[in-house]
């Protein structure tokens, strides 16, 4: 600081936490004073600050480099948020945290995945790249918002004066992972990890422009699950080893045969590697343009990419997986691609002799997540059970009768046309008045959000059978296992269809792919004072206001529109929830109790207004009845004797029977949004002490309470009766509600059963599915509910000793309860969630996301010498990990 006539003051040494305010009260001497060096130094204090008041841990630089990290990733250093739960906090799920870099959106806003990059296995960003991680759980400064859950804050480095720089190699494979717990030896598969990276920073042009850099490659390779090898012998290989009982010659054969008939190249079966590999950057470039006005520009880059197994949806036997029955090729497996290229700048400027002060943010992010086929060339999907020999009985050609999945090869079920394009702009702008005891901040915040979706199971088609004899007939071969050669059938055979087909369609003009496409916005404004009555005392209160809206055009089924549907429901498949202003008023304190930083009492209470995961409105873009068409089909035998009329041969070719210009479905599901559906809401109470026990150890006793506003909650409006009048009800003592008809009583090996026809539809489609009278298998609608809530209770110490050690343990007691927990399928959502009586029923149980007791400890001791060099150690506690069993009774 300086000023014309006096003598500059600086001080060193002084760093502020994330959303850290410091108010300096410096006395200037007049410049004939003659002043020998004076030095002033400072240390962060996360914990005894002003601007502490609700729940929120900070990580700095120095945490990152001691403490232990296996992963490289954010979570190693967010569980010491003492109220963690893997990526969720406070009993609530991942989906609703706010995830920033250096104030750019690093969520997957559309819900997939926990984070960036979470789907290949990928860290979206270094840690050598990292300065500052903030976990926030109760910010009562109305700045931070678009959570329900947590914000999660990520400070870059940035470069200086001195040239700054690190080189590094890690490098990890199964020899260095435990294998033995007590007395038993489990040897972990084989796999191998290297990650490698650089950084440097410095000046450009000193006291002007700084430039930082970070560029870090990982790759890994791991077996596939079980690692089992097919078998050469002549007997049954044993139980627990790691040789399946698939023929290595029958599979070998199958392997030609595809080749020489189709060219097509199935891949291995056994001995191959999965890999996980990674790519990223982090640049910035930080310019002084001038003493009142600071300019930064961020860029992340993410290249990332997992080999991952086949979806078990629909095989047989529930396995597409390596097993002790069967080995899938390569080709059914897939390629999951999450990339990403962020840039954000921001302007900081002060005016009028520092008395305001403002900040300006713009960014734009593009998301590219993708799906490809490790079988290249489109391909449909076949499934092939362990049966022996042709099926000949009226049971084996009726369905699949194989007890167990012998090998899969194809286009994985999942992922023709499936990609998710996000493209996500951010402006935002802080301006503040520093008027004495109060400043007030005025500001606005705004994203915009482009998505395009593709998701439709079954695209390329998917053909099960129930043995390699049956695939062989259908493909017009017969096969002899003996000598392991398929022969072409004689002219005019018949070619027997698969036990099971199945294959989605689109019932677009053209037949062209029907993409989700969603756009979406969420405004939000904000006022806030910060107000100092006395030196010991601050009082931070404001509210926001947040606009959440979904702008796009869908498509409305005019032929559900016409139904109706439980409780009087109707059903527009074209309208989106209404606009709605959400207002999130807050008020936060400080009190440092003796003016001496020894005792301090925070807290506060307010409204937090979040996003939901889009995945949830998207799924009414896509599951409207009226893009897609769909059919599956059972049984082997030739049209006129099979009265499912099931017959289609194996063709390769995945369009052999795609209908063209076909009508939408008269059977299919729906996904709605209520009108007055309104983006989620929490009520948010805490309160808490600090206390400065002895030598430098600190105490804190802190608890929140969280109660739902508005929550998600999904019903299936095509349930019959309501939930006060129930289709029927059980002649059990609990008298629950039952959605099937009870009819004559069995004799036989059945006696003491009696029939029962399932009735959990109102629109089935009886008397045969027109586009008039669908068979609607649910259609769910995504409402509102404030019934939720959680709490938790934390008791933390915490000390840095001046030999180089620092120890911290902390204990939280939680309970969560919720209606919905969430998931990224309408259907599933409400399909997975365990009530006592009627599926619909708006009652409370325990979150999944609840961990009731966590305890963490962590230590570390560094020692310097030399000068320059230093050695640390340290270790991580983290138990029990044991969440809270539910028993289900059905």
């Amino acid at each position: 600081m300086s000023f014309v006539g006096y003598r500059d003051v600086q001080r060193d040494g002084v760093f502020l936490s994330l959303g850290q305010n410091l108010r300096f009260d410096v006395k200037l001497d007049d410049a004939s004073t003659e002043l020998t060096e004076v030095t002033v130094s400072g240390r962060r204090d996360p914990v005894m600050n002003a601007s502490h008041t609700g729940a929120s841990t900070t990580v700095q630089r120095e945490t990152i480099e001691r403490l232990p990290t296996l992963n490289r990733s954010l979570a190693d250093f967010t569980r010491l948020t003492p109220q963690a739960n893997g990526q969720g906090f406070g009993g609530r799920s991942s989906s609703f945290n706010n995830i920033t870099v250096d104030g750019a959106i690093f969520n997957n806003a559309f819900g997939l995945s926990s984070t960036v990059g979470g789907q290949a296995g990928a860290q979206p960003i270094s840690l050598d790249a990292i300065d500052q991680i903030q976990v926030s759980i109760a910010p009562f400064d109305v700045r931070q918002g678009s959570f329900t859950g947590a914000g999660i804050n990520v400070v870059t480095r940035s470069g200086s004066n001195k040239f700054s720089a690190s080189i590094y190699d890690f490098y990890r494979n199964q020899q260095f992972v435990g294998s033995k717990v007590g007395n038993v030896d489990s040897p972990y598969p084989t796999f191998n990890l290297n990650n490698v990276g650089f950084r440097i920073g410095g000046p450009i042009i000193k006291d002007k422009l700084f430039f930082f850099l970070n560029a870090e490659r990982e790759r890994r390779n791991d077996p596939p699950t079980g690692n089992y090898t097919a078998n050469r012998g002549t007997t049954t290989p044993p139980l627990g080893g790691t040789v399946s009982t698939a023929s290595g010659r029958d599979l070998d054969a199958l392997s030609s045969f595809l080749q020489a008939q189709y060219g097509y190249s199935a891949g291995p079966y056994e001995n191959f590697v999965l890999r996980s590999n990674s790519d990223k950057i982090t640049a910035r470039l930080d310019w002084n343009i001038s003493q009142n006005h600071r300019f930064n520009i961020k860029y992340n880059y993410l290249k990332s990419y997992s080999d991952i197994p086949p979806s078990t949806s629909g095989a047989i036997a529930g396995q597409r997986s390596q097993s002790y029955f069967g080995l899938p090729f390569l080709s059914s497996y897939y390629t999951i691609n999450n990339n990403l290229n962020s840039i954000i700048a921001e302007l900081n400027s002060t005016f009028g002799s520092g008395k305001y002060s403002n900040n300006l943010t713009g960014g734009y992010s593009a998301f590219r997540d993708l799906r490809s086929s490790l079988g290249g060339s489109p391909f449909p999907l076949v499934d092939i059970g362990t049966a022996t020999g042709p099926s000949t009985t009226a049971t084996q050609l009726a369905g699949i009768t194989a007890q167990n999945s012998l090998t899969s090869f194809g286009y994985e079920p999942f992922t023709a046309f499936n990609l998710l394009n996000s493209d996500v702009y951010q402006l935002g702008d802080n301006f503040t008045a520093y008027l004495g005891k109060h400043n007030v901040t005025v500001g606005t915040y705004n994203e915009y959000y482009k998505f395009r979706n593709g998701f439709a199971p079954n695209y390329y088609g998917n053909y099960s059978f129930n043995s390699l004899e049956d695939f062989y007939n259908s493909a017009g071969f017969s096969y002899d296992r003996g000598t392991a050669t398929a022969t072409p059938l004689a002219a005019g055979a018949t070619r027997l269809g698969p036990q099971r087909y199945n294959l989605q369609y689109s019932a677009l003009p053209g037949g062209q792919f029907p993409y989700a496409d969603i756009q979406a916005a969420q405004f939000g404004l904000y006022l806030q004072d910060e107000w100092s009555p006395r030196s010991n005392l601050r009082v931070t209160y404001g509210v926001r206001a947040d606009l959440p809206f979904v702008t796009s055009d869908l498509q409305q089924n005019t032929n559900a529109a016409a139904l109706t549907f439980r409780d009087g429901v109707k059903i527009n498949t074209g309208n989106l929830p209404k606009k709605q202003v959400l207002f999130s008023p807050r008020v936060g304190f400080n009190w440092d109790v003796n003016d001496d930083r020894k005792t301090q009492l925070r807290g506060g209470t307010g409204i937090f207004t979040g996003r939901v995961p889009f995945v949830w409105l998207s799924n009414q873009a896509s599951n409207n009845g009226v893009q897609f068409g769909s059919f599956s089909t059972s049984g082997a035998v030739a049209v006129g004797t099979n009265p499912n009329a099931s017959i289609y041969p194996f063709s390769p070719n995945p369009d052999a029977y795609r209908p063209q210009n076909a009508a939408a479905n008269t059977a299919y599901n729906l996904a709605v949004t209520d009108q007055n559906f309104k983006f989620p809401q929490v009520w948010r109470t805490n309160l808490a002490i600090d206390q400065e026990l002895f030598g430098g150890l600190i105490g804190t006793l802190e608890a929140f309470y969280t109660k739902d506003v508005n929550s998600v909650y999904h019903q299936n409006v095509n349930l019959p009766g309501t939930e006060a009048n129930p289709f029927a009800r059980s002649a059990g003592a609990d008298a629950r509600p039952i959605f099937y008809t009870l009819g004559a009583a069995q004799t036989g090996n059945n006696a003491g059963l009696v029939t029962a026809t399932r009735n959990y539809q109102i629109y089935a489609g009886r008397g045969g599915a027109t586009a008039a009278n669908p068979n609607i298998s649910d259609a769910i609608l995504m409402k509102n509910t404030n019934k939720g809530y959680s709490y938790a209770i934390t008791a933390q110490l915490q000390k840095t000793f001046n030999n180089g050690v620092y120890a911290s343990a902390a204990y939280t007691y939680s309970d969560a309860r919720s209606v919905n927990d969430g998931g990224s399928i309408a259907q599933s959502i409400w399909r997975d969630r365990s009530v006592s009586g009627d599926p619909n029923a708006e009652v409370l149980s325990y979150s999944q996301f609840l961990l009731q007791h966590r305890v963490i400890g962590s230590l570390s001791y560094r020692h310097e010498y030399l000068g320059h060099l230093g050695t640390t150690l340290s270790m991580f506690y983290q138990g029990p990990r044991r969440p809270l069993l539910v028993r289900v009774l059905g």
